[in-house]
């Protein structure tokens, strides 16, 4: 387990962003404006969070619930989801997915991203 100078660990995030979610997961997206977008924040934190913590197939779960939502987002070519794309694809590949998965994740992050010469070296 990693393990920061200060003695803090990744698994230490993990737990404070679940109860975080855990808090937010309950109010309705129409009560506050924001309260998706805190969804989408806390998540995206989590994945990162269970991905630097080794905990591979959380990372994924929580992406796969995540990806539908940045997907219908009319933001959804930003460059933080282009990371979570990319995220996504280092999981599955830790993971050691199968090359549909694998295939799956090169596809979303091609169809979301604009054709540039420098995305594309990128």
């Amino acid at each position: 387990m990693l393990e920061e100078p200060d003695g803090t660990k990744p698994s230490d995030a993990v737990i404070w962003l679940q109860k975080a979610f855990a808090l937010a997961d309950p109010l309705e997206d129409s009560v506050a404006r924001g309260v998706a977008e805190l969804k989408i924040s806390i998540l995206q934190t989590l994945a990162r969070a269970y991905f630097v913590a080794g905990s591979y197939d959380r990372a994924e779960a929580t992406l796969e619930e995540l990806i539908p939502s940045i997907d219908a987002s009319p933001d959804h070519a930003s460059s933080g989801y282009r990371e979570l794309r990319w995220l996504r694809l280092a999981t599955l590949k830790r993971r050691k997915a199968g090359d549909t998965a694998l295939l799956d994740a090169f596809k979303s992050i091609i169809n979301h991203m604009e054709c540039s010469e420098t995305n594309i070296t990128e």
